[in-house]
């Protein structure tokens, strides 16, 4: 079914992909904190083929990438976001779905120049 097309679905639209963004660049510039504040405290987060994680200590403890720069395992990150799919939509209440391409950058990695 196409989604209604009124001013307060792009407004909600708008709104989402911020968040969305605000997320990528936390994980990219190593802020915990900016990546919990895009998340409510009972949130469900679907990755890859894993299962389901709920709530927002399990969905940050399930998130690798801050523990793999800590660890010198990762030096770097970068997300580009593709495609958004607003699945539902009512009222503060939003499931969607995301396509993104992350760079991972290793520690022993060159540096193109």
């Amino acid at each position: 079914m196409p989604p209604r097309i009124d001013m307060q679905y792009v407004l909600d639209r708008t709104a989402i992909e911020e968040v969305i963004t605000r997320y990528f660049q936390g994980l990219d510039r190593g802020l915990p904190d900016q990546v919990r504040s895009c998340f409510t405290a009972d949130v469900q987060a679907f990755y890859d083929e894993r299962e389901a994680v709920s709530g927002i200590e399990a969905m940050m403890n399930s998130l690798s990438t801050f523990r793999s720069i800590a660890a010198g395992t990762l030096k770097a990150t970068t997300h580009f976001m593709g495609n958004l799919n607003i699945q539902r939509l009512e009222g503060d209440a939003a499931e969607t779905e995301t396509y993104a391409i992350a760079c991972l950058v290793l520690p022993d990695a060159p540096i193109a120049t």
